[in-house]
């Protein structure tokens, strides 16, 4: 027992408050922010990057927080700073959540590189947790999927 807490205590834990940062955003915000990152495996480049864990809302209703958990309080600081520079870099304003019925969602994924690539949309579809019809849009910018960079400052 008293390794565990050992191991417990020497542990770095740091959050970062989406809902602070965007604070006129809707509250499922953080919880579209954090899909659309994973989705683009940005969460995990910066796990890998500072040798960190990153737990993010799992659910439209969970707290609008990440944890950033590291045994190096140094990266783990570091890794705040990138993951809050993340988060300005998408506001509210590049999301948006529409239902569409799930019947055409099929034809909406067979396209979605069109999309993509034509009007820089990408689409994130609806998961378990959520309401089977809102998909979410989050623009990026018009080019290659491949190209994109997920970006790490606020948009001009």
């Amino acid at each position: 027992m008293n390794k565990v807490m050992d191991i417990a205590a020497s542990m770095s834990v740091s959050n970062v408050d989406v809902g602070r940062q965007h604070s006129k955003a809707p509250p499922h915000h953080a919880y579209h922010l954090s899909r659309y990152l994973q989705t683009r495996e940005a969460i995990a480049q910066l796990e890998k990057q500072f040798g960190v864990s990153i737990a993010v809302p799992q659910g439209v209703d969970s707290p609008a927080q990440w944890q950033i958990f590291s045994k190096d309080g140094k990266q783990c600081m570091r890794a705040r700073a990138e993951a809050m520079n993340m988060i300005a870099a998408h506001p509210p304003s590049r999301f948006h959540a529409t239902q569409i019925h799930p019947f055409y969602h099929s034809h909406l994924r067979r396209q979605a590189s069109d999309i993509r690539r034509d009007h820089g949309a990408h689409m994130l579809f609806p998961q378990e947790d959520m309401e089977p019809n809102h998909v979410v849009i989050v623009y990026e910018q018009p080019g290659s999927p491949t190209e994109y960079i997920v970006p790490r400052q606020a948009p001009s």
